[in-house]
């Protein structure tokens, strides 16, 4: 996996120098904070639970045009697992379940674009289309004086995304202004994710409609495509 989170921590510099070039040149800076909520759909709804997490996303307004320019980075949690009756039997290893925990998380990393439909109301709506990766990742924990943590799995996915959301904006409705940006408001987004096909863990899968590829031990390993849906709510600043 360190060579995945390699790629992410690129990604991110590559995305903030993007954003300070053209800060300098002729976009308005901005970021949005958001809950992050992502529910599986399709065969992938049938594996693995919702994941629950957090959001940042960069974004440049290109100057006398409706359009948005982004770098969205997010990260939930789909799974925490710690019910194990037996100990684990895992690349010819053998441990022991007291105190043993699985978890398993999602980061994300987008180029995104979105196209405001009508920045001057107080409610503004605008398109959303996004594209990058998706990690998906699963380590074991051992809670006690010595903690350590091992790398179960992970595997990542190419995924565009579609979507739309709305901006409330404070600035307009309490005149709530700040020395840095123009528009302060309440974000709330919602996007259709599909990407190609990604190898997961999942030790508690909602029920039995897919047949897994084996089990390693902690749980069954699926491969399908991955298929999302997300729901962002959150504060933006900026255009």
């Amino acid at each position: 996996m360190h060579t995945s989170k390699l790629s992410f921590v690129i990604f991110l510099i590559v995305g903030l120098l993007i954003c300070v070039a053209v800060q300098k040149s002729f976009a308005q800076v901005g970021f949005r904070v958001n809950y992050n909520y992502m529910n599986p759909t399709g065969e992938m709804g049938n594996t693995i639970q919702e994941a629950h997490g957090v959001n940042l996303e960069g974004t440049y307004h290109l100057k006398q045009t409706p359009i948005t320019l982004g770098v969205d980075f997010g990260f939930g949690r789909y799974g925490a697992h710690r019910d194990f009756s037996t100990p684990i039997v895992f690349n010819n290893r053998t441990i022991n379940n007291q105190n043993l925990e699985v978890r398993s998380e999602l980061l994300s990393g987008f180029f995104t674009a979105k196209i405001d439909l009508y920045p001057q109301g107080i409610i503004q709506p605008y398109l959303n289309a996004k594209i990058g990766w998706q990690l998906l990742y699963s380590r074991f924990f051992f809670d006690g004086l010595n903690r350590s943590e091992r790398e179960i799995m992970s595997d990542h996915a190419l995924t565009g995304g579609l979507g739309g959301g709305i901006k409330i904006s404070l600035s307009k409705i309490f005149g709530l202004q700040l020395d840095a940006f123009n528009n302060v408001f309440l974000n709330l987004e919602a996007n259709y994710l599909l990407g190609s096909q990604v190898n997961y863990l999942s030790v508690n899968p909602p029920n039995d409609q897919v047949q897994p590829t084996h089990n390693n031990g902690f749980g069954n390993v699926y491969k399908t495509r991955n298929q999302l849906t997300e729901i962002k709510i959150g504060f933006g600043f900026g255009f």
